[in-house]
């Protein structure tokens, strides 16, 4: 498969962008994580000067982002850099992108309709992406996967262990994240 690969250099930057973007996702989220678990698991209270935000519209909104820009990402891989997405790819994407409409209508203002099925289609995705990711590394056998286009196929791993079902793994769950927060923000007010 990899003979059919165009690694150019757009693909080559795009790839660095995007891949930096995920491992600094990743930093946020267990930065985010440990706040969460200190202030409301272990009620603990954490004096830091920065301004609340006390609307799930912006939670919306920043998801609505994290949607449009992995979309975007993905279908240059796989339609302009010529990354051939496997079965599990394409379930991924199933999750993926009803999740714009979904937001782009919360970001509106319809929160209801963001807050009931976005966490639906994107726990879906972070456990799909996450079976993909082990798939990736050999933890897991695949009977779904082709023989074709395996699920299997590394093409992108960059920083030792990111891959596109890494960053679509870490998509998933800064809309997961950001979608029950939104809502326990939303209920705390």
């Amino acid at each position: 498969m990899k003979k059919f690969l165009r690694r150019n250099k757009l693909t080559t930057t795009i790839t660095l962008i995007f891949t930096t973007a995920t491992l600094i996702s990743q930093i946020l989220i267990f930065v985010f994580l440990l706040f969460f678990l200190f202030k409301v698991i272990l009620k603990r209270k954490i004096n830091l000067k920065l301004p609340r935000i006390k609307t799930s519209l912006t939670f919306s909104s920043l998801a609505l982002i994290t949607v449009s820009v992995s979309t975007l990402v993905s279908l240059y891989y796989s339609e302009i850099a010529n990354f051939y997405p496997c079965k599990l790819c394409w379930i991924e994407r199933i999750a993926m992108f009803p999740l714009f409409p979904l937001l782009l209508i919360g970001s509106i203002g319809k929160e209801k309709l963001f807050l009931k099925w976005t966490p639906v289609f994107s726990i879906t995705g972070f456990l799909i992406s996450g079976y993909h990711y082990l798939l990736q590394i050999n933890l897991s056998n695949a009977e779904i996967c082709s023989s074709e286009i395996t699920c299997t196929e590394k093409w992108i791993w960059e920083y030792g262990y990111i891959s596109i079902p890494m960053m679509g793994l870490t998509a998933f769950g800064i809309i997961t994240i950001l979608s029950i927060y939104g809502y326990w923000i939303k209920n705390e007010i």
